[in-house]
């Protein structure tokens, strides 16, 4: 059986979302042929799926000890070395993909996302205007540079490009956020209050937007409706820990502007333990 054909099973499982399958037939690939580069990486982004991340960066370096020109390998441990807080490593990572292939999107757009993790939002600019050269319609990379120009005080700027985003994807719930963001930071809080109710329109479950929106407006009752929706979901038993925190942080604010200071203390406190547990 050839190194292909092998690996093609653990991609398909991948694709389909189940990784624990796809591990236990790549890792018996690397079984019959320790010497095939792809059967590692196909363990690597396997185990990085499941948040393996330690085990996932082993595997990558198996893969590109083996086969040390292929960018996606690169791009593959830089994700995860940016999981793992390693910029740096991840920087060099991405740009190691680049000199092996110039026009690798997914490498540039990468390095952007590093580069303004590290706050350096020119350079994650350039990053970003660069995929959009090659992809001027995709709305998710027009939000990343409306994101980065706003860190740079470039308000305007990063306004039109939101917009722009919309103009594409009118259903993107990050683009509401980030122009309710704008908005607010300018004090049109009519505004972006608008904006975070479209952002929640689009995705009914958007911890961000109602943490957003608790910290622009002043609550005068706490059978808001609001209140009720954000209730709702804390009761969800799949709410990811850090919507969580989010929604607890919202509910805190409510409970404060209300005069319900206990209520707001609890909520406080049970955002930053789920916070901690988070970082």
């Amino acid at each position: 059986m050839t190194g292909v054909q092998t690996c093609a099973l653990p991609i398909l499982l991948q694709e389909s979302g189940r990784f624990d399958e796809a591990i236990v037939h790549a890792q018996r690939a690397v079984k019959l042929d320790p010497g095939d580069a792809e059967a590692h990486a196909s363990v690597a982004r396997a185990l990085a799926a499941l948040g393996q991340d330690e085990a996932a960066l082993a595997a990558w370096q198996k893969a590109i000890a083996l086969a040390p020109d292929r960018a996606d390998f690169y791009v593959g441990v830089g994700g995860v070395w940016t999981r793992l807080g390693r910029l740096g490593d991840s920087e060099s990572a991405l740009r190691r993909a680049l000199e092996l292939s110039p026009h690798h999107v997914g490498a540039r757009f990468t390095l952007g996302s590093v580069l303004e993790q590290a706050g350096r939002f020119q350079e994650a600019e350039g990053c970003y205007r660069q995929v959009l050269h090659v992809h001027p319609e995709n709305a998710d990379v027009h939000v990343t540079l409306a994101r980065v120009l706003d860190a740079q005080g470039r308000l305007g700027e990063a306004e039109q490009t939101v917009k722009h985003a919309l103009a594409f994807d009118p259903q993107n719930p990050s683009a509401h956020l980030v122009l309710g963001a704008l908005r607010a930071s300018e004090g049109r809080f009519r505004e972006g209050e608008q904006s975070y109710r479209e952002a929640l329109r689009c995705q009914p479950h958007c911890a961000q937007a109602y943490f957003n929106l608790a910290n622009i407006k002043r609550y005068t009752g706490l059978q808001d409706t609001d209140v009720q929706a954000i209730d709702a979901l804390l009761a969800r038993p799949e709410i990811p820990e850090s919507d969580a925190a989010q929604l607890h942080f919202a509910l805190g604010k409510i409970c404060n502007d209300c005069g319900a200071y206990e209520k707001a203390f609890c909520h406080y406190r049970e955002g930053n333990a789920l916070k901690h547990r988070c970082a």
